[in-house]
């Protein structure tokens, strides 16, 4: 009987690390559209610093698409 409370234990385990995984990467696609956006503000900032300034300050960034590359 002391085999079936590891078993029980070590399926739970597993069932828990893989719901946590689960939930990790289902955030995956916002974190990164929101480094996207980070970038791009930045970019910005530093073009600003600089006197860089080609108009495009302000705009709305461009789409990125999910077959484009960052």
């Amino acid at each position: 009987m002391e085999t079936a409370g590891w078993a029980a234990a070590l399926v739970s385990l597993i069932a828990g690390l893989v719901w946590v995984l689960g939930s990790v990467f289902d955030q995956i696609p916002t974190l990164c559209a929101k480094a996207v956006k980070a970038i791009r503000a930045l970019r910005e900032v530093r073009a600003e610093l600089r006197g860089e300034n080609d108009g495009t300050v302000g705009a709305p960034p461009p789409a990125i698409g999910p077959d484009q590359d960052l």
